[in-house]
């Protein structure tokens, strides 16, 4: 069975760095200058091909240890930068491109998210179980 990813239902589902964009703004992320290391922020790095469509994310570890990449079906690696996982940006290519976009959102967004979230999913299980109780 091939892996199901969310999408925003509010954003265009196109293979572009805009969409990209657009959807991690969904969840409080917003473009910023640099990939440096900012105490009380969360930042995601968008790598391109040639032709500027999205290959890879990788995602800032926490206290700036480096970035973690999720490569394929195989584990998530930990590295110190972010060009440490750049490539050839040919389409043709099979590796991720380059860096083209960095995002960040603060910590207090990125809990509120993640609080709400699993605020929401205990209140529909709730009514589930009123509707259909144990046995």
């Amino acid at each position: 069975m091939p892996p199901v990813y969310y999408w925003p239902p509010s954003v265009d589902r196109h293979l572009t760095i805009e969409c990209f964009i657009e959807a991690f703004a969904t969840i409080g992320y917003e473009p910023c200058g640099d990939a440096l290391f900012e105490f009380g922020f969360q930042k995601v790095a968008i790598y391109a091909d040639a032709d500027m469509t999205p290959t890879h994310m990788a995602r800032q570890h926490f206290l700036g240890r480096g970035w973690l990449s999720k490569l394929g079906d195989l584990e998530d690696i930990l590295h110190r930068e972010l060009s440490d996982v750049e490539g050839d940006p040919a389409p043709t290519s099979q590796e991720y491109g380059i860096v083209v976009q960095i995002l960040k959102r603060s910590w207090w967004t990125a809990a509120r998210f993640r609080l709400f979230r699993g605020w929401w999913a205990a209140f529909k299980f709730w009514i589930y179980r009123l509707a259909h109780p144990y046995n």
